[in-house]
C-alpha cells in the first residue's frame, strides 16, 4: 500500500446563518448560542486532525475499528486510540486542515480556495508529520466568535487569515456537512476520501501490534543504577529495534508462544554525571520500532532518574476495604454500602447518565487517555466522588456546560479539570435556580490540576435567599488562570452569606502565564443580606503573576488564617496588591474572631507598587499589623517557568508555599 505523508484534508460543515437585532443582549446570548451549537462539530474537527496526522505516518496499521453513533473508534498497532468523524450534526464553516509538500500544517478559511501555512507567533510554521510534530486545537473564543488555535493544549490565540484579520466561525458561506467524502471498511482496509478527493487506504491488521501494557502511564523514575521491567504486549512482529537515552539500557524478553505479554527491562546509568549536558537536553523515549513486512509500529515509554513513585491504585484499595481521603473526609465502601460504583476508561466519554440527577450515591474510577466531558447542564443532588484511578496519571474532565451544586457532596480527587470548553455557563460550578430544601454540604477538590481558568471555579449565582455550600476545599492542586479580574470562588451577587461555614484553601499552586489581578474568595457588600460566620484557611500557596488589586480574601464575619504563603508577581506589573478585606456596613457591621495574617512572603511588582497586608477599606476591627508588607530580599522562586507551570522555591523556603510537584 502506498502511505501518504503528505496530504491535504478539506473538512467542510454548513454555516448557521443569524440576523442581527438591535438589542445587544440578544446579540451576544445569539452569538452564545450558536458558538454553543458548535462545541461538538469544533470537537469533531479537532478528533480527524490528530486522526488524519496520526494515519498518514509512515507504517501505520490498525488492529481494531469499531463505528459507533457516526464515530469511528481506531486502535493503532502501537496502541494508540484514535476517533474520526464523517459527518457533523451542527452547521458551521470551520478551518479547513492541509498539509504541505514540506510537511507544514496549512489552512483555508475560504472554502478551499487558498491555503496557506499555519504559523505561531513568531511566525515560525507548525511542522504535522515529524517526530516533533504538532497538532493544532481549535475553539471558538464565546466572547468574540473568532476561531482561536492552540499548539501547546493550553494556550489559544485567535487565527489570522491571508490578511491577518481574525476570522468569524459565524460568518460565511454555507457548504457541505460531511467532514470526507466517504470512509468505509472494505475488507481488511480502512478507507478515507478526503474533500479534495485525495484517498488514504490504512491497512487492519488485528495479528500485528507492539504496544506498552495499559496500566503503564507518565515518566518513570528509576533509581541510579536500577533496573525495572515493563510489560509489552507484542503479536506478529517479525523484528524490531530497541533506542535508549545515552547511559540507558535496554532489553526485551519476547513473549511465548501462548501469550502476548513481552518484558522491557529498562536500566538506569550509575549516576546522574553519566549524561553529559548535551544528552540531558535530548529525548527520555525508550522505544521499540517492531516490524511485519511493511508494516511498523513504534511503542514508547519515557524514563529519568529518580526514586521510583509508588503507583496507587485507588480503586483497588477501595475494593480492599481501605480507606481514601479527599481533603477533610475519609471513606471506604462501607461508608456509602448502597453506592453504585463504576470505572470507566474513556471509551464513552460522556458523564452525564452518570452523574446528572442522580439517585443514589456514585463513584467513579476514571482511566485512560480520553478525555471525559458532560455536554449539557448538571444538576448534582446526591454525593458524587470522582478519582482519577491511578495516582500517577490525572483523567481529563472538559465539561461543555456548568455543573449545579443542588444537594448533597461533590468529591474529586487526581483528576484534571480543564475549563477551556465552556462557552455559556462560565464557571465550573454554580449554585443557579437551585431550590433544594437543604444547602449543598461540601466540594471538596483535591490532588488535581484545573487548567484554562477564564471564570470562577465557583461562582454564587443566586443573588436570593437560595441554598449555598457549607464547606469548600481546594488542597494540593495546580490551577492555571487564564483571564485577568477573576475569582477563583465568587461570592460576588449573594445575598446569603449564611450557608458558607469553612473555606480551606491550603497547598496549591495558582500561577498565570500573563500577570493579571485576581482573588482567591471574593464577596462584595449588599445593601442587605443575610450574615454568615465563615472560618477561612488560605496557607502554604504558591501564587504566582496574580496580585490581590482587589484584595486574594474578601468576606464579613468569621475568622481568617493566612499564614506561609508565597506571593511572586512580576516585577513589570504596576499594580498595588492587598491580602485581605473585611467589609460591612450599619445594619451588617463587620465581626471577626480571629485574624492571623503573617509570616506571608511577598515579592515583584514595580518599584512604585505596594504590597499591603488588608485593603483601605477594610474595617478597623480586623487590621494586623503592618500595613505595608516588604518583599523578600531575594527571590522566593529559583525557577519559573511560566509557559509550563514550573517552579522552584529557593532554599530559604523551607516550609513556605506550596510542596507539591
Amino acid at each position: 500500500m502506498k502511505k501518504l505523508w503528505y496530504v491535504c484534508m478539506l473538512l467542510t460543515v454548513c454555516l448557521v446563518g443569524c440576523n442581527k437585532t438591535d438589542d445587544l443582549w440578544d446579540d451576544v446570548n445569539d452569538l452564545k448560542t450558536r458558538v454553543t451549537a458548535l462545541e461538538k462539530t469544533v470537537q469533531d474537527l479537532n478528533w480527524n486532525i490528530e486522526a488524519v496526522r496520526e494515519l498518514c505516518k509512515e507504517g501505520a496499521t490498525i488492529t481494531d475499528i469499531e463505528l459507533k453513533d457516526g464515530i469511528y473508534a481506531i486502535t493503532l498497532s502501537n496502541g494508540k486510540t484514535l476517533k474520526l468523524v464523517e459527518e457533523t450534526g451542527a452547521g458551521a464553516l470551520i478551518p479547513q486542515m492541509g498539509i504541505d509538500n514540506d510537511g507544514y500544517w496549512t489552512v483555508s478559511y475560504d472554502n478551499g480556495s487558498t491555503f496557506t501555512q499555519l504559523k505561531d507567533k513568531s511566525g515560525n510554521p507548525i511542522k504535522a508529520t515529524a517526530e516533533n510534530g504538532k497538532t493544532p486545537l481549535f475553539q471558538i473564543d464565546a466572547a468574540t466568535g473568532y476561531w482561536q488555535v492552540s499548539y501547546d493544549g493550553t494556550t489559544y490565540e485567535n487565527v489570522k487569515d491571508s490578511a491577518g484579520n481574525p476570522v468569524k466561525a459565524t460568518d460565511g458561506e454555507a457548504v457541505k456537512d460531511k467532514f470526507f467524502n466517504s470512509v468505509e471498511k472494505v475488507g481488511n482496509n480502512f478507507n478515507i476520501e478526503l474533500r479534495d478527493g485525495t484517498k488514504l487506504s490504512i491497512p487492519i491488521i488485528s495479528n500485528f501490534y507492539c504496544k506498552f501494557d495499559e496500566s503503564i502511564v507518565g515518566i518513570q523514575r528509576i533509581a541510579a543504577g536500577s533496573t525495572k521491567d515493563f510489560i509489552v504486549h507484542m503479536k506478529g512482529v517479525e523484528s524490531y529495534i530497541i533506542t535508549a537515552p545515552e547511559g540507558w539500557e535496554a532489553t526485551l524478553s519476547e513473549p511465548s508462544a501462548d501469550n502476548d505479554e513481552g518484558t522491557l527491562t529498562i536500566k538506569a546509568p550509575a549516576t546522574a554525571k553519566t549524561l553529559s549536558r548535551a544528552v540531558a537536553d535530548n529525548t527520555k523515549d525508550v522505544s521499540i520500532l517492531a516490524t511485519s513486512g511493511a508494516y511498523a509500529a513504534i511503542a514508547k515509554i519515557q524514563v529519568e532518574l529518580g526514586e521510583a513513585e509508588t503507583r496507587i491504585d485507588y480503586k483497588a484499595k477501595f475494593d480492599n476495604g481501605e480507606s481514601i481521603t479527599i481533603g477533610d473526609i475519609t471513606f471506604d465502601k462501607n461508608t456509602y454500602p448502597d453506592a453504585e460504583v463504576v470505572e470507566l476508561d474513556g471509551t464513552e466519554p460522556e458523564l452525564d447518565s452518570y452523574i446528572n440527577n442522580s439517585k443514589k450515591v456514585k463513584i467513579l474510577f476514571l482511566t485512560g487517555d480520553n478525555d471525559f466531558t458532560t455536554i449539557n447542564p448538571v444538576n448534582l443532588n446526591n454525593t458524587i466522588i470522582i478519582i482519577g484511578k491511578y495516582s500517577d496519571s490525572k483523567p481529563v474532565i472538559k465539561p461543555s456546560r456548568v455543573w449545579k451544586t443542588v444537594s448533597g457532596n461533590i468529591f474529586i480527587k487526581n483528576i484534571h479539570l480543564d475549563m477551556s470548553s465552556f462557552t455559556t455557563d462560565g464557571q465550573y460550578f454554580n449554585n443557579s435556580n437551585t431550590s433544594s430544601a437543604t444547602d449543598f454540604t461540601a466540594l471538596i477538590i483535591d490532588e488535581c490540576k484545573i487548567s484554562d481558568v477564564k471564570n470562577p471555579i465557583y461562582q454564587d449565582t443566586a443573588k436570593d435567599n437560595l441554598n449555598g455550600i457549607n464547606t469548600i476545599i481546594i488542597n494540593r492542586t495546580r490551577i492555571m488562570v487564564n483571564a485577568d479580574n477573576k475569582a477563583l470562588i465568587h461570592l460576588y451577587t449573594t445575598k446569603n452569606l449564611a450557608p458558607y461555614k469553612k473555606f480551606a484553601f491550603t497547598n496549591n499552586i495558582v500561577y498565570s502565564k500573563t500577570p493579571y489581578v485576581g482573588q482567591i474568595l471574593n464577596w462584595g457588600l449588599q445593601t442587605d443580606f443575610t450574615e454568615g460566620n465563615l472560618t477561612a484557611i488560605i496557607s502554604n500557596n504558591t501564587v504566582i503573576n496574580i496580585a490581590g488589586n482587589n484584595p486574594y480574601f474578601r468576606h464579613n464575619k468569621g475568622s481568617l488564617t493566612m499564614t506561609k504563603n508565597i506571593f511572586y508577581v512580576d516585577s513589570s506589573f504596576a499594580k498595588n496588591s492587598n491580602l485581605y478585606t473585611y467589609v460591612g456596613n450599619d445594619t451588617h457591621p463587620v465581626s471577626v474572631t480571629t485574624v492571623d495574617v503573617k509570616d506571608n512572603i511577598v515579592y515583584g511588582l514595580t518599584s512604585n507598587s505596594k504590597w499591603y497586608n488588608y485593603h483601605s477599606n477594610c474595617d478597623a476591627s480586623a487590621k494586623v499589623d503592618p500595613y505595608v508588607l516588604t518583599p523578600h530580599a531575594t527571590a522566593p522562586l529559583t525557577i519559573t517557568d511560566v509557559e509550563n507551570g514550573i517552579f522552584v522555591l529557593a532554599t530559604d523556603m523551607d516550609g513556605y508555599g506550596a510542596n507539591i510537584e
